[in-house]
């Protein structure tokens, strides 16, 4: 009987070890599998801000074009002066100022986030490996 005293804290310990060591192959298993699960998920995302990106950047062309155009347009009533012509540019003016609110928002948004949608990805996605 002293034998098998002798050995149960090396049978213990042996145990505890097999165990801890299983613990610890399984944590970093899943360890691994959250990493690569947010590096695609950051991916993704960094896709999507491109993709964003570049479609604020084509609604903000379209409307800074637009501007143009009514400002040109005012200028052409201006010079001709038809009857009626105050009211078309006082639409005009409206519109411009639409326009303007809508382009400023959609730049105040691109720089909220810090900077640029498409430019570097969402921030924290190399902290997942490669």
């Amino acid at each position: 009987m002293k034998n098998v005293n002798r050995y149960l804290p090396i049978a213990v310990i042996a145990v505890l070890l097999v165990g801890m060591t299983y613990y610890y192959i399984a944590t970093n298993d899943e360890i691994a599998n959250l990493k690569s699960a947010n590096q695609t998920i950051c991916q993704e995302d960094r896709q999507l801000a491109t993709f964003a990106a570049s479609i604020l950047g084509n609604v903000t062309a379209v409307l800074q074009m637009q501007i143009r155009n009514d400002n040109s347009m005012i200028d052409a009533l201006n010079s001709t002066k038809p009857s009626g012509y105050t009211g078309m540019i006082a639409t005009l003016n409206n519109e411009i100022g639409q326009d303007n609110s809508i382009v400023n928002s959609i730049g105040s948004q691109v720089t909220i986030g810090g900077g640029h949608p498409g430019s570097s990805g969402p921030p924290g996605c190399s902290t997942f490996g490669p």
